[in-house]
C-alpha cells in the first residue's frame, strides 16, 4: 500500500511538471517556393518587319511564281524560333474596292525607260498647292519633330502601270503619305513628260547613310496594298505564328479588309492583333503569351493614349506569363533612323514618341516591343531587362514599296527571354532584298551595321551591346 500511493504521487508530479513546461514554439515558416522553371534555356522569340507579298490592286503587281517562294531564303530562321512575329502591311483580301484613292502617274519599264500610264482610270482633280512652309526653327526638347514623306516606291525596274496616290485629306488621315511640298512628283509636268528618261540612280549609301532628305522618286506608286487571301499560307509556311494588323495599311479596304486580313491568317493558324479589342493569346512552351498591337490610326488600340495602353498591357499582364507589345509609330524614310526622343509628325500624323510609349508599356507590364512603321532600321534597348526593337525596316515587301538604299536591308531578330520575360541575349540576322526577289542573307551585313552603330549614338550609355556576328548581349 505505502508503495502504490509513492508511485501514485510520483505519476502527480510527472503530470504537474508536463502542465507547467513551456510550449515549444512553432516551426519557422517555410520560404516560398522558386518559380517553376520549365525553360532553363529560354524562349526564342523572331520577330520581323514589314511584310508585303505583292499587290493585285489597282494593276496586279504579284511575283511571278505567285509568292511562293518570295520567302524561301529566310524560312529557316524563322521556322527554327518558338515563336515567329511579323507587321503585315496592306490587306490579305481576294476583291474589294480600296477606301484610298490612286491616280495615274508615269511609269518606268523592267528596262528603265518611261512609259505614260494607263489612262482607264480617270485622274481625281487637281490639288492645290501647299502654302509655304515658315522658316525652319531649330527642334528643342519635346518638340515634334516632322518628316519628309516617302512611302513611294522610286526603284526603275518596276513593272508598268503603277500609279501614285491622290494628295487628299483622307488620304493623309489614312496614313497615305503625300508628296513633300516642292518635290518632283508623278503629277508634275517634268514628272509626265513621256520622254523623259530617269536619272540614274545614285550609288547605294553606305550601310550607317542617314540623309536629311528623301530622293524625289522617278516613278508612280499606289499606297494602298491587297494581297490575295491565299498568300496567308505562304507566311504560315515560311514559319510565322503572330502578325500585327496595326498600322497605316491596315485599313487601305476599310472595315471588310481589315476582317479579310483576320480571318485568312485565322484559316491558317496564324494568330493576330490591331483592330481595338483584338489580341492575340496562346500558350508556348507551358507559358501563357499575349500580344498586343499599337498604331495612331483609326480603329486601333491607340499609341498616343498612354493611359489606356497602361491598362491594356497590365490587364495582360495580370493573366499572362509573357507580354509581346508591338506599335506602328514615327516617321518614315530615309531620314528617320535616328530615334529623336519626341513626338514625330508624318503626313499630318501624330506618329508617337515611341521611346516614351516603349518605357511606359514595359512600366506598365510589357516583356518585349517590337516597333515598325519608319520603314528603316532604327536602335535597340535594353529597359528594365526587357528588349525594345524600335524598327526593324523593310524585311518582305514587293513592288509598291521602296527598297533603295537603307530601306532595302533589314533581318531577323532572334531574341532568347527567360520564361518570366526577362531578356537573356539575342542574334539579328542581316538580310537584304534585291528585286524581284524577296529578302535574302545579306553577306555585306548592312542592317547589322546599321542596328550597331544607331544603338550606340541612340544608347551610348546603355547596356547592351551589338556584335559584328550579330550576337546583342549586356556589357560585360
Amino acid at each position: 500500500m505505502r508503495h502504490a500511493r509513492v508511485a501514485l504521487l510520483a505519476v502527480i508530479g510527472w503530470v504537474a511538471s508536463c502542465a507547467s513546461s513551456p510550449e515549444h514554439p512553432p516551426a519557422a515558416a517555410l520560404p516560398p517556393a522558386p518559380p517553376l522553371v520549365l525553360n532553363p534555356q529560354g524562349i526564342t522569340l523572331a520577330a520581323v518587319g514589314d511584310v508585303m507579298l505583292g499587290t493585285d490592286y489597282p494593276d496586279n503587281t504579284l511575283p511571278d511564281d505567285d509568292g511562293a517562294s518570295f520567302l524561301a531564303s529566310v524560312a529557316p530562321v524563322l521556322a527554327a524560333a518558338d515563336i515567329a512575329f511579323g507587321n503585315l502591311e496592306g490587306v490579305l483580301m481576294d476583291g474589294g474596292e480600296a477606301v484610298k484613292r490612286c491616280r495615274p502617274a508615269r511609269a518606268t519599264t523592267k528596262g528603265g525607260s518611261a512609259t505614260p500610264a494607263p489612262a482607264a482610270r480617270a485622274a481625281p482633280p487637281p490639288v492645290p498647292e501647299p502654302p509655304e512652309p515658315p522658316p525652319a526653327q531649330p527642334a528643342r526638347d519635346g518638340d515634334a519633330i516632322p518628316a519628309v514623306p516617302i512611302e513611294d516606291d522610286d526603284d526603275e525596274d518596276k513593272p508598268t502601270g503603277a500609279i501614285a496616290p491622290a494628295a487628299t485629306a483622307s488620304d493623309h488621315t489614312a496614313g497615305t503619305a503625300p508628296p513633300a511640298p516642292g518635290s518632283q512628283t508623278a503629277a508634275s509636268p517634268a514628272a509626265s513628260t513621256p520622254t523623259q528618261q530617269p536619272a540614274a540612280a545614285p550609288p547605294p549609301p553606305s550601310a550607317t547613310a542617314d540623309t536629311s532628305t528623301n530622293p524625289a522618286p522617278t516613278g508612280g506608286a499606289c499606297f494602298v496594298f491587297r494581297s490575295p487571301t491565299r498568300y496567308a499560307t505562304w507566311l504560315r509556311d515560311a514559319g510565322f505564328d503572330v502578325m500585327s494588323l496595326a498600322n497605316n495599311h491596315a485599313q487601305d479596304f476599310g472595315d471588310p479588309g481589315r476582317t479579310s486580313s483576320m480571318q485568312a491568317l485565322d484559316a491558317v493558324g496564324i494568330r493576330h492583333s490591331g483592330r481595338d479589342g483584338d489580341v492575340a493569346e496562346w500558350t508556348t512552351r507551358g507559358r501563357r503569351f499575349a500580344l498586343v498591337a499599337f498604331a495612331p490610326n483609326v480603329g486601333s488600340h491607340q499609341l498616343n493614349d498612354l493611359v489606356r495602353a497602361q491598362e491594356i498591357v497590365s490587364g495582360l499582364a495580370a493573366n499572362h506569363d509573357i507580354v509581346i507589345v508591338s506599335f506602328h509609330g514615327g516617321a518614315e524614310g530615309d531620314g528617320a533612323s535616328k530615334l529623336p526622343f519626341a513626338h514625330e509628325l508624318y503626313a499630318g500624323e501624330d506618329r508617337g514618341d515611341v521611346v516614351e510609349f516603349a518605357h511606359t508599356v514595359i512600366d506598365a507590364g510589357a516583356d518585349v516591343v517590337f516597333g515598325s512603321g519608319p520603314h528603316v532600321m532604327r536602335a535597340v534597348e535594353l529597359y528594365r531587362d526587357r528588349l525594345v526593337a524600335y524598327s526593324l525596316g523593310n524585311f518582305a515587301t514587293y513592288y509598291g514599296i521602296s527598297v533603295n538604299g537603307i530601306r532595302g536591308t533589314s533581318g531577323v531578330l532572334t531574341a532568347r527571354v527567360a520564361d518570366d520575360g526577362r531578356f537573356i541575349d539575342a542574334r539579328f540576322t542581316p538580310t537584304v532584298q534585291i528585286r524581284p526577289g524577296g529578302p535574302q542573307p545579306d553577306p555585306q551585313k548592312r542592317a547589322l551595321l546599321q542596328l550597331r552603330d544607331l544603338t550606340r549614338e541612340a544608347f551610348p550609355a546603355g547596356t547592351l551591346t551589338v556584335s559584328e556576328d550579330g550576337v546583342i548581349q549586356r556589357r560585360p
